[in-house]
């Protein structure tokens, strides 16, 4: 609304938030809390209220008499249910607003991430072998998906028992494919030559992909 710099209003924290802004699924089962500090020069009933995209939001929060010292931290909760709702990023802040009357004054803003939407979309392809021989190990590619992002865990299954796993890096998301490798002990300890493969998808919010379409292998260990 009005110039920060009045009141010195820092962008607030918001604990459960990756550097990225990133918020994981399972913390949006619960409100968000942001905290921020006391500015300089806060008066009793003083106020200050949640921003979201630049809508207030909630209700506006007195400080006591007396007021907290400078600097301690004060917290807003963002309601997931009416706040937060879709996907996408969204800018967090507080307004403050002095007592009787006089100029409010917004904070700097903090950028969250939302993001509940499973990677692959409804389809990720099977992994691709190259050569169904091997030395010590059998290399196998994994073709890029919908929504591929840096820090997705891909967790390969053979046979229904958990294979190696592999994390999605930013040469991925270019134009180094994604390697996966299966040691000889592993595919061995699974006794059997006909070995059915496929993988599922972990995004760093916590969402799991369904199961990609399954390669079927003959091998002779």
């Amino acid at each position: 609304m009005n110039n920060d710099k009045k009141y010195g209003l820092v962008a607030p924290t918001v604990p459960v938030a990756d550097t990225d802004g990133l918020i994981k699924t399972v913390d949006l089962e619960t409100d968000i809390i942001i905290h921020f500090p006391v500015w300089y020069g806060a008066k009793p009933q003083d106020s200050y209220q949640l921003l979201v995209d630049g809508t207030l939001v909630g209700e506006l929060v007195r400080f006591p008499d007396p007021v907290p010292v400078e600097g301690s931290v004060k917290t807003l909760t963002i309601p997931v249910n009416t706040q937060l709702r879709q996907d996408g990023r969204y800018s967090i802040g507080y307004r403050a607003t002095p007592f009787p009357g006089g100029t409010s004054a917004d904070s700097a803003m903090t950028s969250i991430h939302i993001d509940r939407t499973p990677p692959g979309a409804a389809l990720l392809a099977p992994i691709i072998f190259p050569s169904a021989t091997f030395g010590d190990s059998l290399s196998g590619l994994i073709p890029g998906y919908a929504g591929m992002g840096q820090g997705d865990v891909i967790q390969a299954v053979c046979n229904e028992m958990n294979g190696p796993t592999t994390t999605v890096a930013p040469e991925h998301l270019t134009t180094s494919p994604i390697n996966i490798k299966f040691e000889r002990e592993f595919l061995s300890n699974l006794q059997s030559d006909e070995i059915t493969v496929y993988y599922q998808v972990t995004d760093r919010a916590g969402n799991v992909s369904a199961p990609s379409n399954a390669s079927s292998l003959t091998l002779t260990i």
